[in-house]
């Protein structure tokens, strides 16, 4: 929870750290889920392929691993977001690409916020890749990429700042 910059803290004294940690849970599954809801409507989706988006959503091995540890991976859940957006941005014959382009940026933001910062970085990634080979959605996906470092400096900036370039002695792990 010390990762997390979420709005939905502000829950935690009102009811504890131990009940805040499932009800933290449970809003931002039941904000994925809506987010699934809304790929199924905006793309027509059937039973059979709802139902396998359902069923890699719900019972992802990867997430529930995570989460039972107390690694802070509720950013997994604004995923559904990512991955609506990311669709809706590579429209061919969507014209203004800035609209999704804005949103995206506010759903990574939201992933930095919840302390997912992997999630965040394969995130950039995706979007690399995607405006490397799709020339057409580069611009929009620079745009998405800058934004959203842009809203997520506040957490950047300080370790930046702290760790950028000087050697410590305490790391461990793989240097």
């Amino acid at each position: 929870l010390e990762h997390s910059f979420s709005p939905q803290i502000v829950f935690t004294p009102l009811m504890g750290f131990s009940r805040f940690i499932l009800f933290n849970t449970l809003v931002m599954y039941a904000l994925g889920f809506v987010g699934c809801l809304l790929i199924m409507k905006r793309f027509g989706l059937a039973l059979v392929p709802f139902t396998i988006l359902f069923l890699l959503f719900n019972f992802n091995g990867h997430i529930t691993s995570h989460l039972s540890s107390g690694d802070p991976w509720n950013g997994y859940f604004l995923l559904s977001f990512f991955i609506l957006l990311v669709l809706e941005l590579a429209q061919p014959h969507r014209a203004n690409k800035l609209g999704p382009s804005i949103l995206l940026s506010f759903v990574l933001f939201g992933i930095v916020l919840q302390g997912s910062f992997h999630l965040y970085a394969w995130c950039l990634i995706f979007l690399g890749i995607l405006g490397m080979f799709n020339r057409h959605l580069l611009a929009p996906v620079v745009i998405t990429v800058v934004s959203s470092i842009a809203l997520s400096a506040f957490r950047f900036l300080p370790a930046l700042l702290v760790y950028g370039g000087t050697r410590h002695t305490y790391a461990s792990g793989f240097p």
